[in-house]
């Protein structure tokens, strides 16, 4: 099954005498490149290596990929756009996020993969397996056709080592976390139920207390009925994520359920068998039996706890978005709402943040081995990587689904709102983009409210945060920006994206299934009090070490030093 994605010297050579004796030439040779494949390369006459258009007279490329949340992917204005304004035709067709893994796999194995494949939902590991056996493109090798591309891996060293294969080659492109305020994790706490009990924001796990029991205890949310709040809710599959202010309070830094750690000096461990992470469970233990965690936290789905936050019921939650996206509300529901992040064990200690990784897993970005147009896709992966490329991929083209408006001194790009839409989010999902499917930077900063955010003095940020007619921004941002700005706080960086051989991504992936199952259970189990946690810690140590816990640190510390040191 293996794909040939090079062609010989001496064909192309044959290729382009002919060419010239014809007099009709379509193809010719790149010369001055800085390495030797550049003068084999094909590219067509038609292809412009410098401005723009791509392509002088349209070129049809297919794509295809997860559909995700736009629905009617060919008749959008990126598209249209690429076409008038690049040259580029893109056909494409998405499969429903059901069967997209299964058609993926299918094209694969019958060779009938389009140019371009976006929103793949599969992991960087096994799409370098891909890579390797012949099927992707390896974008490094046209890396002189996309100078913007080069230095953003430059600029970026943990997104050139995340998307660098085992091999040296990059097949394909995760999605860069270029922004400041998306690093830090939102956990919001409900700030119109402080007022209500009459409280201050918690800094330390000990006043935490205080405040989820005072939620618990009193009329919190106003509504006349004193019993029906939940200090602290999640649903089942992400418990952790609200926990991440509680769990860096114990010294433990991460954004998953095996909490690796990485140590000075570059040395992996793991976090759960640790004496910190025991005592953060008798915390969380002490919390639930006194009614302060939702009592169904472990077994509620998401539908579940969207419900509740719907009624307002919750006082603290995390979320990879915003409370008012959690509770169907409109965004001015955010306004209720302060984050959360630098608790303490004690009173007086130092606060730490622990940030996101840059890289979001999974290839947005990955072109067959086998396209006729390599160079005018490695141009318009260029282009992407470029701020008004970003707009593209985010928000689609300037005058024709955004526009730039002036917000702090700065020119912030801002959606249209046709007729017929019910909000700009709607606009930007289902006409103005393909969500995800363009854009490889999350937000280059210059040029989105970010920037703007990041600008503001203290006071200015404040002022504008108790405006309520400020709807400029959203409300969320900046209480991201607000608490990035916190004195006394470490912003920690936590484990980078690792990337794994085929051998150890097949062993990861057995390893962690098993682990992260037996992880929640235990954790739901030492939580509500089914084990007592004293009495089971030493068989929950022993019974993860002979899962392969030690295996497992042992292949990610392998990764680690072969990506970083």
């Amino acid at each position: 099954m293996k794909k040939m994605f090079k062609q010989s010297i001496t064909v192309l050579l044959v290729g382009i005498l002919v060419i010239s004796i014809i007099g009709c030439g379509k193809t010719d040779t790149v010369e001055g490149g800085s390495d030797d494949i550049n003068a084999t390369k094909q590219i067509s006459e038609n292809i412009n290596l410098t401005g723009y258009p791509i392509a002088k007279e349209p070129i049809t490329l297919t794509m295809t990929g997860r559909q995700g949340a736009s629905k009617d992917w060919q008749n959008t204005i990126q598209l249209e756009q690429f076409k008038e304004q690049f040259g580029l035709d893109i056909k494409a067709e998405p499969y429903s996020n059901d069967s997209w893994k299964t058609q993926f796999t299918l094209m694969l194995s019958t060779n009938e993969l389009t140019d371009i494949v976006v929103n793949s939902a599969t992991s960087l590991t096994e799409l370098n397996q891909y890579g390797e056996q012949g099927y992707f493109l390896p974008l490094n090798e046209y890396l002189d056709y996309m100078p913007n591309f080069k230095a953003r891996l430059e600029e970026y060293p943990e997104w050139k080592a995340a998307i660098t294969a085992p091999d040296g080659n990059i097949y394909a492109i995760a999605k860069l976390n270029v922004t400041l305020i998306g690093q830090i994790p939102r956990i919001f706490l409900n700030k119109t139920w402080l007022d209500n009990v009459g409280m201050e924001e918690p800094t330390n796990l000990d006043e935490l207390y205080e405040v989820l029991k005072a939620f618990k205890e009193k009329d919190a949310n106003g509504n006349g009925d004193a019993n029906d709040e939940i200090p602290l809710s999640y649903d089942r599959d992400a418990y952790w994520y609200t926990d991440i202010p509680l769990l860096s309070a114990f010294g433990l830094y991460g954004f998953a359920r095996d909490y690796l750690l990485i140590e000075d000096g570059g040395t992996v461990s793991s976090g759960n068998i640790t004496d910190n992470y025991k005592a953060y469970l008798k915390y969380m233990r002490k919390l639930y039996s006194e009614g302060l965690i939702d009592q169904e936290a472990y077994i509620q789905t998401k539908q579940e706890l969207e419900a509740k936050a719907n009624e307002d019921r919750i006082g603290l939650l995390g979320c990879p978005s915003a409370p008012f996206a959690v509770a169907k509300k409109d965004n001015s529901w955010d306004r209720n709402w302060t984050s959360v992040g630098g608790l303490t064990e004690e009173a007086g200690q130092q606060g730490v943040i622990p940030l996101k990784n840059r890289v979001i897993d999974s290839g947005v970005f990955i072109v067959n081995a086998n396209t006729k147009h390599p160079i005018a896709i490695a141009r318009l992966i260029d282009y992407l990587c470029t701020d008004k490329g970003d707009f593209t991929g985010s928000h689609g083209f300037e005058g024709y689904s955004y526009e730039f408006i002036e917000m702090e001194g700065v020119n912030v790009v801002t959606m249209m709102l046709p007729e017929g839409y019910k909000s700009k989010e709607e606009y930007r999902q289902q006409k103005a983009i393909i969500q995800g499917a363009f854009s490889l930077l999350q937000n280059s900063i210059n040029g989105y409210a970010e920037e703007a955010a990041i600008k503001m003095s203290d006071e200015r940020l404040e002022e504008v945060m108790a405006d309520p007619d400020s709807s400029e921004f959203s409300y969320w941002m900046l209480l991201m920006e607000r608490l990035r700005r916190k004195e006394n706080i470490e912003h920690k960086k936590t484990v980078p994206k690792l990337v794994y051989t085929e051998e150890e991504g097949k062993r990861v992936a057995i390893l962690k299934t098993d682990i992260v199952t037996f992880i929640d259970t235990a954790v739901a189990q030492f939580v509500t009090g089914e084990v007592d946690i004293d009495e089971g810690w030493d068989n929950y140590v022993t019974t993860l070490k002979k899962m392969g816990l030690e295996e497992l640190i042992k292949i990610e510390q392998t990764a680690y030093d072969r990506m970083f040191k």
